[in-house]
């Protein structure tokens, strides 16, 4: 990584770390428990229209929140808000320096549906967002080399999943 790209990374982690140190932001977070538009968000949280819009354009450039328009039979349509992904934030202190960690999941429905109804998978996300944790070079290429012989083992078992259920649908078909 050279510098710049350096210290566009620890710009990004600073705003972020604003962003959520912010009362009025965590505030809108929390609201944001399912997709709302902006009357919803100004009535729940009691803001002024501008005070909240200025919140949510930095939630929106620190990646934290994302926006969707949606049709409305009737009216208008109107734009929806919600988290766009899960994350983890690791602060590491140590005498070889700070680090600040990002472990993030896309958060869509699919991804939250999928990780729910299979373990394996989940269990195999959560796993991989551990990778960074690890300080030593040694023990983290060594974890990534297990992780990738498990995840392996779990792309076979769900291909011959995959087949089955294609083979079931066929017969349905007939």
């Amino acid at each position: 990584m050279t510098n710049r790209e350096s210290e566009k990374e620890l710009e990004d982690i600073i705003e972020l770390l604003k962003a959520l140190s912010g009362r009025n932001c965590l505030k809108i977070l929390q609201a944001l428990n399912e997709p709302k538009y902006w009357s919803q968000l100004i009535e729940e949280l009691d803001m002024h229209r501008w005070v909240l819009k200025k919140y949510i354009d930095k939630l929106l450039r620190c990646g934290l929140i994302d926006s969707f328009i949606k049709p409305v039979e009737g009216g208008p349509p109107r734009r929806y808000f919600q988290i766009s992904r899960n994350l983890t934030l690791l602060l590491e202190v140590s005498p070889k320096g700070v680090h600040v960690h990002q472990l993030s999941t896309p958060y869509t429905e699919r991804n939250v549906e999928i990780l729910s109804k299979y373990p394996s998978i989940r269990k195999l996300v959560n796993r991989f967002e551990k990778i960074n944790q690890i300080s030593d070079p040694i023990t983290r290429k060594e974890y990534k080399e297990q992780l990738k012989k498990q995840i392996e083992y779990e792309l076979s078992l769900l291909e011959s999943a995959i087949d089955l259920i294609h083979q079931l649908l066929k017969r349905l078909k007939k």
